[in-house]
């Protein structure tokens, strides 16, 4: 799972324009939440897809090989 609805991203309902209208309105109107879940989400992708996590899975996949 990559995000966590209101920890580092905000999840709504495909399809779903009224949730997304709330949820931009309220990214907009709450700086400091914007910045909160804009901090842990560069965070969030930095762990997961960074070079050396990738390196690392594909050196395990070759070597499980």
């Amino acid at each position: 799972k990559i995000i966590d609805n209101d920890i580092n991203g905000l999840l709504i309902e495909p399809g779903d324009k009224e949730a997304l209208y709330k949820n931009i309105k309220y990214l907009i109107e709450n700086n400091k939440k914007r910045s909160e879940i804009s901090k842990k989400a560069y965070l969030t992708i930095n762990k997961k897809f960074s070079i050396d996590s990738n390196v690392k899975k594909l050196e395990n996949i070759y070597l499980s090989l």
